[in-house]
């Protein structure tokens, strides 16, 4: 398994692994890095292994995820999904929020510069009128 090749699609597929956990904590970086030294052990142990041995020894991503999820607290779980679904939320309404300041701040300075530009006397007409 010396190939460039073939260490871009292990490196394709741990962030395929990686990508499907619904939540990626302590737990999850244990895991896969767990994970990552039990292939690198088998290829250690068989440097003329193809990726599809590796696949064919370890399994799909889905499959490797499915059989991680079975041995998890579901309520934990769950409990970790809402509080990311929370997050998320919080971060967009405090990105929207930012967005709307910006665009009230930003309308608000073109104002001042609109009318400071037509407060601004470039010329003036003087007219002498002699009196005969």
């Amino acid at each position: 398994m010396n190939t460039v090749t073939n260490q871009e699609m292990l490196q394709h597929y741990f962030k395929q692994i990686r990508s499907l956990f619904p939540t990626y904590g302590g737990n999850e970086k244990r895991f896969l890095a767990d994970f990552k030294k039990s292939v690198s052990d088998f290829v250690d142990n068989a440097p003329d292994a193809t990726f599809e041995e590796i696949l064919s020894e370890f399994g799909d991503p889905k499959e490797i995820i499915k059989d991680y999820m079975n041995d998890l607290d579901i309520d934990n779980l769950m409990t970790r999904i809402r509080l990311s679904k929370a997050i998320r939320i919080a971060v967009a309404l405090l990105v929207l929020i930012a967005l709307l300041m910006a665009s009230t701040i930003l309308a608000m300075q073109y104002q001042l510069h609109k009318d400071a530009r037509e407060a601004i006397i470039a010329f003036e007409d003087i007219e002498i009128i002699e009196e005969p």
